[in-house]
C-alpha cells in the first residue's frame, strides 16, 4: 500500500518522532555523528532521512 503524504503531514510526523527521542534534531544528528544512538534513535534518524527525501522531491 502506498501512503501519500502533504508537506505539512510529514512536518507533523518529524515532530512526532523528534518528541519520540525527546531531543531536537540537531542534537540526534550529532549524536549519529558520535556513534551514539540507540536503535530507536537510528531508527527515528532513519524514518526523518526518509521524510527528508520525499520533502526535496
Amino acid at each position: 500500500m502506498v501512503e501519500l503524504l502533504t508537506r505539512d503531514q510529514i512536518a507533523e510526523r518529524r515532530g512526532e518522532l523528534l518528541q519520540q527521542v525527546r531531543m531536537t534534531e540537531e542534537e540526534l544528528r550529532r549524536r549519529a555523528e558520535e556513534y551514539r544512538l540507540t536503535p530507536e534513535e537510528d531508527a527515528v534518524l532513519s524514518e526523518i532521512e526518509s521524510l527528508d527525501f520525499l520533502l526535496a522531491g
